[in-house]
């Protein structure tokens, strides 16, 4: 027989996991509308021993060693942000962008984002914004490629962003 507590753990638990899937389906609505989603940017990482100015000899131990974050959540967030509204002046048209933060389990934080570019991909779009992400010091590498389908979009963004609505970086221009 199963006591009361349990069966009210057991029925706050059901409630905790309904209310999650319907924020991420609801979540993935709202910024999968948002724009025309040209490219993901999966995941953007950062380097923080480059970022601490460290020297190219002391750059291989200190990786080993790393064991604490050394990017903090307002700096990766702030990075983010430049990256998003540098995008339209590095592409020379209007970008529209939103990354979502999320930590690896080492604790050093990277992002997952949507670019959307107007016009859509027609020449060199990917390879300038990995550069323009990559060419920043301290900002690691950033996987930049077309989504096949709006489901994908979705799925993308019911999966990275919904994780935490505080945890988002959107492009100023978003909106306009």
């Amino acid at each position: 027989m199963t006591s009361w507590q349990a069966e009210q753990e057991e029925l706050m638990a059901a409630s905790r996991r309904e209310l999650q899937e319907g924020y991420r389906r609801e979540m993935a609505t709202f910024i999968g509308g948002l724009a025309e989603w040209t490219l993901f940017a999966n995941p953007l990482t950062f380097d923080p021993l480059v970022m601490a100015g460290t020297s190219p000899e002391a750059l291989a131990k200190g990786r080993e060693q790393l064991a604490v974050p050394a990017v903090s959540r307002w700096t990766a967030m702030r990075r983010f942000g430049y990256f998003l509204e540098q995008s339209s002046h590095a592409l020379k048209r209007p970008t529209v962008g939103v990354i979502a933060l999320e930590p690896h389990q080492s604790g050093q934080p990277h992002g997952h984002g949507l670019v959307g570019i107007e016009g859509g991909l027609v020449g060199g779009e990917i390879l300038t914004l990995y550069r323009l992400w990559t060419g920043y010091p301290g900002n690691g590498n950033g996987w930049l490629e077309p989504p096949k389908s709006q489901e994908d979009v979705t799925g993308y963004c019911a999966k990275y962003m919904a994780k935490d609505a505080s945890e988002l970086v959107f492009s100023s221009s978003l909106g306009r």
